[in-house]
C-alpha cells in the first residue's frame, strides 16, 4: 500500500446507514490532500438502496475508495451461538470486525471504526505506526471512573469460565489498567492470522454460549435511559481484551486519550449551558487523560489534537439527549447525510426523567452499599498503582 493510504472498516446494518455516512464524510474532510482512504462496510443484508446512499457520498471525494464486504451466512450463522440476553443492546454486527483478517487478505492492517464516531483530523499516519508483535492498537477503556471494576470483573469472569482458574499473573494482567475500548481499533492483520485469534473468537463465542449461566452476577440496571448489564460481557471487546491481554500478553499497542474521546467523561460538567465547545474539548479537561496517556506505547502519535470523538454512552440523535451540549455539535453532521435528528421531549417528559435521575441518586445516598460501590473506583486507581509498582 502506498505511503499516506490506510484501509478503514466500519460495520453496520440497514438502521446505521447514515451514522456510517457521517463517519465517513468526517473522515474524508478532515484529511490531508495526499491521504488515501481505502474503506470497505462489513455487512449482512444491506440494501441495493443503503448501498448507494454510501457510495454517493464517497464519489463526492475524488481520492477516497468504498467496497462492501459481504458477510458470508455461515458466517454470520457462527456469531449466532453468541447468548442473545449478553447482547443486549448490541447487535451481531459488532462481531464483523473479527473477520477483517479473513475477508482482507491483501492487507496487513486496518482502521476499525464504530459508527457512532466523528473523525476531526487526518488518520494516514496510523499507517506508519510500529505494530511488530502486536495484534492492535487502541486506548484505554475509561469513560469515567466508576466504569474501569465493570470492566475487570467481566474479563475476571470470562477468564475464570475459559481457563476454570485464575493465575497471579492473569490477576495481574486483568488488575493492571490495559482494557481498551474497541470502538476504535488499528489491527495488525498479519498478526491476527498468524496467531489464529479469528479462530480462536470463535471459539471463545461457542464456549460462551454452552457456559453462559455462569457468566449471570449481577442483575440488569438503567443507565443513562438505556437498559444495560454493567457486570455481564462488553461482547466483541471483552473478547478482543481477553485474547491481547490473557492468551497473548503484551499484545495491545496503547494509544492516546485523543484517538478515543469518549463523550461521557465528565458527566456533571454537561449539565453547564453550552459546555460541550472548543474550549471544553480541551483534551487536559478529561479525567483520566494523564492515566491514559502514561501507558502510551505507540510511537509517532499525536496526544493534544483531538483525532477521533466516540459517542458511546450518548446518543445525540436521541430524544433524551437533545438538550445535551454536544447535540448542535453532532446535528451539523446530521444534517449534512439528512439523518433525521429525535424531537426533544416536551417539558413534562423532561421532568420525569430528571425526577427519576434524583431518585437514583437519593437511592444510592441512602445505601451504604451502593455508595461504597460509587466510591470504590476511586481507591481501584491507587490499588492498580500499588500492584504495578511491585
Amino acid at each position: 500500500m502506498r505511503k499516506g493510504t490506510l484501509a478503514v472498516a466500519l460495520a453496520i446494518d440497514n438502521n446505521y446507514t447514515k451514522m456510517a455516512m457521517i463517519v465517513l464524510d468526517s473522515l474524508f474532510g478532515n484529511c490531508h490532500k495526499g491521504t488515501r482512504y481505502e474503506c470497505y462496510i462489513l455487512n449482512y443484508h444491506l440494501s441495493v438502496s443503503n448501498r448507494q446512499k454510501l457510495m454517493s457520498l464517497v464519489q463526492l471525494y475524488d481520492q477516497h475508495n468504498l467496497t462492501f464486504l459481504d458477510i458470508r451466512e455461515d458466517d454470520y450463522q457462527a456469531l449466532n451461538h453468541f447468548p442473545e440476553n449478553h447482547l443486549s443492546i448490541w447487535s451481531l454486527e459488532m462481531f464483523f470486525r473479527l473477520y477483517l483478517p479473513k475477508y482482507l487478505p491483501m492487507h496487513d492492517r486496518i482502521l476499525y471504526l464504530d459508527a457512532d464516531i466523528i473523525v476531526r483530523a487526518d488518520l494516514s499516519h496510523l499507517a506508519s505506526i510500529d505494530m511488530q508483535n502486536k495484534a492492535i492498537a487502541a486506548s484505554l477503556d475509561t469513560a469515567h471512573l466508576a466504569q474501569y471494576p465493570t470492566l475487570m470483573r467481566g474479563l475476571y469472569r470470562l477468564t475464570l469460565l475459559l481457563k476454570g482458574e485464575i493465575s497471579s499473573v492473569d490477576r495481574k494482567e486483568i488488575m493492571s489498567l490495559n482494557q481498551i475500548n474497541s470502538g476504535v481499533l488499528l489491527m495488525n492483520l498479519d498478526f491476527w492470522r498468524e496467531k489464529h485469534l479469528l479462530e480462536r473468537a470463535l471459539e471463545m463465542i461457542k464456549e460462551i454460549q454452552i457456559n453462559a449461566e455462569q457468566l449471570l452476577f449481577a442483575p440488569h440496571i438503567s443507565y443513562n435511559n438505556q437498559y444495560l448489564p454493567p457486570d455481564q460481557l462488553f461482547p466483541d471487546q471483552d473478547i478482543i481484551n481477553y485474547l491481547t491481554i490473557i492468551e497473548h500478553k503484551d499484545a495491545i499497542c496503547h494509544l492516546p486519550t485523543s484517538y478515543n474521546i469518549r463523550v461521557l467523561y465528565n458527566p456533571e460538567d454537561h449539565l453547564l449551558e453550552n459546555a460541550f465547545s472548543d474550549e471544553y474539548l480541551d483534551l487536559n479537561q478529561i479525567v483520566w487523560k494523564g492515566v491514559t496517556d502514561s501507558l502510551v506505547t505507540c510511537d509517532g502519535v499525536i496526544y493534544d489534537t483531538i483525532q477521533i470523538i466516540h459517542f458511546a454512552g450518548v446518543r445525540p440523535w436521541k430524544a433524551q439527549f437533545s438538550n445535551h451540549p454536544i447535540t448542535p455539535f453532532f446535528s451539523k453532521y446530521a444534517q449534512k447525510v439528512g439523518l433525521e435528528m429525535e424531537q426533544p421531549m416536551v417539558h413534562q417528559e423532561q421532568s420525569m426523567v430528571h425526577q427519576e435521575q434524583r431518585r437514583s441518586y437519593w437511592r444510592i445516598l441512602l445505601s451504604p452499599r451502593k455508595m461504597i460501590k460509587m466510591l470504590l473506583p476511586y481507591g481501584v486507581v491507587r490499588l492498580i498503582q500499588i500492584i504495578k509498582s511491585r
